[in-house]
């Protein structure tokens, strides 16, 4: 009986053995110390997906630039050559009209001559 007595004795001097160190300041802090370097860890690894995420969207930014820059200048070169392809129909139109207002006086010329 005494072995158990001993035995149960030294379990019961371990458990408390290691409560106490369990609960120590010591030991809290190195628990905590871990938990505060796994939320470092895992800030650390979202601050790299934010930056990355950043990135793309810069580039993508710099590629919607360009694109609206392109257009833009095509925009610009339709409207140029738009207004310079109404401005000689323009002109046609009206030595057209000087050359229909030329035979009509013509005509009405060589009708009085008739006459």
């Amino acid at each position: 009986m005494e072995a158990e007595e001993k035995a149960q004795l030294a379990n019961q001097k371990y458990f408390n053995l290691k409560e106490e160190v369990d609960k120590s300041p010591m030991s809290i802090l190195r628990n905590e110390l871990g938990t505060k370097q796994l939320e470092i860890v895992e800030l650390e690894q979202k601050v790299k997906a934010i930056e990355a995420a950043k990135e793309e969207y810069r580039a993508r930014y710099e590629q919607v630039k360009k694109d609206m820059i392109g257009l833009k200048r095509q925009i610009d070169n339709d409207k140029e050559q738009t207004l310079e392809k109404q401005a000689k129909e323009l002109e046609q139109l009206k030595n057209q009209m000087r050359l229909n207002e030329a035979r009509d006086a013509e005509r009405r010329e060589f009708e009085a001559m008739r006459n």
